[in-house]
């Protein structure tokens, strides 16, 4: 049985970018994020999968995550060359590349797994297979909120015009080295373009240079799996949106469950052993009187016929 290893990524920037999906900034590690780590973690080992914590500023990291107590969250130093450009939206995310770089060297194991900290892990995912890159193809909700056709023109910016659009996420991805590699080989021909263009994208991010990429290795006869569908991954947000969800409990069976609108709950959840029928039944609990008074605010909207936004449903 293959086993991946997991990693997280924390790339701890300077006082003048943002992280995502929060209003906090600042050159320190914002403590959300190290908890939010610390949860992911004890998440992924209660189902017996290894997850270590990369970074550029190891022993910064160390020492504040020292301060939450004892755990077994490795913290490793990454090795962050991208020139990313200083006014880029979701600046950190780019250095998910360099760790696929990381990832092609076979230096982090044979078989990896790259996810996003504000996510935990309900249940142990089946049985992977190394002849596919395993990717979460959200096109269907991104292109009710931007439509295919803007998607094909910045598809057309960063060369690949002649590919149909998807989108995929990103927070999983797994596959071999050597799966790696390809996608790194693909990611170096995409980035000039995407460093000259991405004032006119209608997104900046991890998320546009990969989609991009994915449906090049795809056309090259690369095998993608669609961890969505199994499903493997689900992204939910309790914040209102431009794409309709589906209901909490239509999601909660996934073995990752990503809650980027809800960080702050996430860091108040470390406690060992991680116990995915608690965390599950205290998120509901906490979002509930959030998610009626949504519902309220997008039924206002709707009377005065603005545009509306879509509230959720657990």
């Amino acid at each position: 049985m293959i086993k991946p290893a997991f990693y997280g990524l924390l790339y701890v920037g300077d006082a003048i970018h943002r992280h995502s999906n929060t209003k906090e900034r600042g050159e320190l590690v914002q403590e959300t994020y190290l908890k939010n780590a610390i949860n992911c973690c004890l998440s992924f080992n209660a189902m017996g999968y290894e997850f270590s914590l990369i970074t550029n500023k190891v022993d910064l990291v160390r020492e504040r995550v020292a301060k939450f107590g004892k755990h077994s969250m490795k913290i490793l130093q990454g090795d962050f060359a991208l020139d990313v450009p200083s006014d880029i939206k979701f600046f950190e995310a780019h250095f998910k590349l360099d760790v696929f770089r990381m990832f092609a060297r076979g230096e982090l194991g044979a078989f990896v797994g790259l996810v996003d900290i504000d996510a935990i892990l309900l249940k142990a995912f089946p049985e992977f297979d190394d002849n596919f890159l395993y990717v979460y193809d959200i096109s269907t909700a991104s292109f009710e909120a931007c439509t295919p056709e803007v998607v094909a023109g910045d598809f057309g910016r960063l060369g690949a015009a002649d590919i149909s659009p998807k989108w995929y996420g990103g927070e999983f991805i797994v596959g071999s080295a050597s799966m790696f590699l390809e996608l790194t080989k693909v990611l170096d021909d995409v980035w000039p373009h995407y460093t000259s263009a991405y004032r006119n994208l209608h997104h900046q991010g991890d998320e546009m240079l990969v989609s991009v990429a994915i449906e090049k290795l795809r056309r090259k006869g690369v095998q993608i799996f669609d961890a969505g569908s199994a499903p493997l991954v689900q992204r939910w947000w309790s914040a209102r949106t431009l794409h309709r969800q589906p209901f909490l409990s239509n999601v909660e069976h996934t073995c990752l469950l990503h809650l980027p609108s809800d960080k702050e709950f996430l860091g108040r959840t470390m406690v060992a052993p991680f116990n995915a029928d608690a965390v599950l039944a205290d998120y509901k609990a906490h979002i509930k009187n959030k998610l009626r008074m949504r519902r309220a605010l997008s039924n206002i909207e709707s009377l005065l016929s603005r545009n509306r936004k879509y509230s959720q449903h657990i």
